[in-house]
């Protein structure tokens, strides 16, 4: 009797992993990796990395489907490879239909629910209907075909190498021996920070002590700056290009947002030009969001966020939250502040002169900083929290970031007093921004809730007259090139445009005296 059991034991296992069976699994295991690995093929990760993951998932989905058809007899081992194959599939759809992070917990356990009852409702149908061969076979070969069709998709399709277009911050052929001075150049890009009358009108917090400190340490600071667009990756582009390489309908039809990232990325004529000039070029890259990440392809030295309390890259983040792991938060994202910057910069030990680009997220959520200004557990989502909670934590973000910011300049500064310092951020806040609608709905408010933003410099003494209280960002770096090479700053006209993600393939003029200029 046992030997008949050990045989007939050894035969459900065969069975369990036979031809079809394997197929269909091994399609669905792969499938989510290799569609993501299509989706994101403008952007960068690690290939292997991700590869790796999905091996392992394919070995668990293998494992499981081997336990379930040996420990239950009743059960067939295709129809159970075909039903088990959909489970899989709905665990790695999950955010293609339900939030990734519902606004609170009462949701995230109703949506679980959901998944898990309609998931295991489909996988009940999926069984029944696996009993006929055809099924089975149609269910495969569509696994298959997703898969074979995002790997032409990775293969053929790669995102476009030309360069990104360009509108050359100063003389096109410069070297070292046009300079007349040589610091070094540090650029703080704080997101998502607001101008200071801005933050006083809406969160009613009196921030003048940030700009009183930057003065202190030597900075113009503007009190009227505004961005030339309302989203980072615009307004960054803007900013590194001293211009507006972007600013017609047509030309956001016909270019990919994966492209345009790579102005954020170090491919942008303002990189170009300091490494013309003897300048090893550093991109410390902000951590939670994938556009931002530093490659090394556009830059010299590439500095990684802070990954302490168990922070994970953003990849791990983004595969995660695909599945319905994604709203129980269980990873944490790296994130880079100024003084965890300085202290990746000791460590790499970078040649001058250099010049280096912080992304600093913060006061942009998911929010970092707890009341004591020590890191969360776990960072904050702006859909965590009612609207009143998300404006108290951004009061905290700003206040928390303002006395960081300070402790990173003072050190920098003790370090090299010649330093020339850039803090300025990409735009201001949104609470109150009407993304769904176009520029005529628009109050002159809310434009300027998401237009003003912050802007300081601090340059050798002979160049501060160039810095006016309303010197835009777009301004910065025809700025600092002009001080650096001893001649007059040749500045972009100031224009303002409104791009919504909601309508991504228009753009809008905003008249200038609706920001107040």
């Amino acid at each position: 009797w046992s030997r008949r059991m050990s045989s007939s034991r050894r035969d459900r296992l065969r069975r369990a992993l036979d031809g079809p069976s394997a197929l269909v699994l091994c399609a669905a295991a792969v499938f989510p990796f290799v569609g993501f690995a299509a989706r994101n093929r403008a952007q960068t990760f690690s290939m292997a990395r991700l590869a790796v993951y999905a091996a392992v998932v394919l070995v668990v989905v293998l494992a499981v489907q081997v336990v379930l058809v040996v420990a239950v007899r009743r059960l067939e081992p295709r129809r159970t490879a075909v039903a088990w194959a959909a489970v899989v599939t709905s665990f790695f759809l999950y955010s293609a239909w339900l939030p990734a992070l519902p606004a609170n917990d009462n949701l995230v356990r109703a949506n679980l629910a959901i998944w898990a009852i309609v998931t295991a409702l489909v996988t009940r149908l999926v069984y029944a209907l696996a009993q006929h061969r055809l099924f089975r076979q149609w269910c495969t070969w569509t696994l298959v075909l997703l898969c074979a069709m995002s790997l032409v998709s990775i293969v053929l399709v790669r995102p476009g190498d030309d360069p990104v277009a360009s509108v050359d911050p100063g003389l096109a052929d410069v070297s070292p021996d046009d300079l007349v001075r040589q610091p070094d150049v540090y650029f703080f890009l704080l997101d998502g920070y607001a101008r200071n009358d801005q933050i006083q009108q809406l969160l009613g917090y009196d921030n003048s002590a940030l700009h009183e400190d930057l003065a202190a340490r030597g900075f113009a600071v503007t009190d009227a700056s505004i961005a030339s667009y309302p989203m980072t990756f615009l307004s960054m582009m803007s900013i590194f290009e001293s211009g507006y390489p972007y600013d017609e309908p047509a030309e956001f039809a016909a270019v990919p947002a994966g492209r345009i990232d790579r102005y954020i990325q170090g491919d942008n004529s303002t990189m170009r030009r300091f490494e013309a000039l003897g300048y090893t070029t550093v991109y410390a890259h902000g951590g939670p969001f994938a556009f931002t990440r530093c490659s090394g392809e556009h830059v010299d030295v590439c500095l990684e966020p802070d990954s302490g309390h168990g922070a994970v890259g953003d990849l791990e983040l983004t595969l995660e939250e695909m599945t319905p792991l994604g709203p129980l938060d269980l990873l944490q994202a790296p994130r880079t502040t100024p003084t965890s910057v300085l202290g990746a910069l000791d460590a790499a030990d970078v040649a001058s002169p250099r010049f280096v680009f912080a992304h600093i997220i913060s006061p942009h959520e998911p929010y970092y900083f707890d009341d004591s200004c020590a890191a969360r557990d776990r960072p904050l989502q702006q859909s965590q929290v009612d609207d009143a909670g998300n404006r108290a934590a951004y009061v905290n973000e700003i206040r928390c970031l303002n006395d960081d910011l300070m402790v990173a300049l003072d050190r920098l500064l003790a370090a090299d007093p010649d330093a020339v310092v850039i803090v300025a951020s990409d735009h201001g806040s949104h609470f109150a921004t009407p993304w769904q609608s176009g520029l005529g709905e628009w109050t002159d408010a809310q434009l300027l809730e998401r237009f003003a933003n912050q802007n300081a410099l601090r340059l050798p003494e002979a160049c501060r007259g160039d810095v006016q209280p309303d010197t835009p960002v777009v301004h910065d770096f025809a700025i600092v090139f002009a001080c650096l090479e001893g001649r007059a700053p040749d500045l972009a006209p100031v224009r303002a445009m409104l791009w919504r993600p909601t309508a991504p393939e228009t753009v809008e003029e905003v008249p200038l005296e609706r920001l107040g200029r």
